[in-house]
């Protein structure tokens, strides 16, 4: 059990440096994709309407999207560089708590950014430029995506947590699927139940409720789970010399 630990851990202190930089940065551009495909696919769907103030609606959105995704892709970067360091030193129980407390903390603060951003949507869609039937589409659109932006998160940083490990795999497999789901939703949705703009806003939010799950589970099935989030404990000896002012 030890050995195959330690040989989960070693995973880039090992073999050849050009591969495993190679698979990790087109499978993490893959996924990167698939993420901003979703948008991409309810724009065309929404565009087969024939309704002008619809499409103009999703661009405008999109937009705004893009922003609050870019605070997740920061929060996804920390995950997986802290994450990766403590694999690196041997470290899986440290690996499982940083994971646990980066997941934690990107989650509660995407939330309070998913919050101020769904509370100031009139003015960030007036910001852009939309105005009158678009801006409320827009509007409207956003009222239902934008609540899932600390779903999207815990599977974005889930996915930078599965790279850390070396499972390049399920980090890309998490977003294709969330793309997949958008995909097959958006026609049922728009077309079959007559919902339009309404149906392509669900779609998208399934959708990251998908890249969340599948990024989650093979964390616990392979990777060891997660553990409870704790708070870092900085110890200070007497002979510490870290001390306000300059010293008399």
């Amino acid at each position: 059990m030890k050995d195959q630990a330690t040989a989960t851990q070693a995973k880039f202190l090992s073999g050849s440096l050009f591969r495993h930089v190679t698979v990790m940065s087109l499978t993490a551009s893959i996924g990167l994709m698939a993420i901003f495909a979703v948008d991409f696919v309810d724009m065309i769907f929404i565009s087969m309407l024939g309704k002008a103030e619809l499409a103009a609606a999703v661009g405008y959105a999109g937009a705004i999207l893009f922003f609050t995704t870019s605070f997740n892709i920061g929060v996804a970067i920390a995950a997986g560089a802290l994450v990766a360091r403590a694999l690196g030193a041997g470290d899986k129980e440290e690996a499982r708590q940083q994971a646990s407390n980066a997941l934690t903390a990107g989650f509660l603060f995407s939330a309070v950014f998913a919050l101020a951003v769904w509370i100031s949507l009139g003015p960030l869609v007036t910001l852009i430029g939309a105005t009158g039937q678009t801006h409320d589409l827009a509007v409207h659109y956003l009222t239902i995506i934008v609540p899932t932006l600390p779903l999207l998160l815990l599977g974005m940083a889930g996915g930078a947590v599965l790279r850390a490990h070396g499972d390049a795999r399920w980090a890309m497999m998490s977003t294709i699927v969330g793309g997949l789901v958008n995909a097959v939703l958006d026609p049922i949705l728009i077309f079959g139940f007559d919902l339009e703009l309404t149906g392509a806003a669900i779609a998208s939010a399934a959708s990251r409720v998908a890249i969340a799950v599948f990024a989650l589970v093979p964390i616990f099935r392979y990777h060891g789970g997660l553990t409870l989030p704790r708070l870092p404990v900085q110890q200070f000896s007497p002979n510490s010399q870290h001390r306000w002012g300059r010293p008399g």
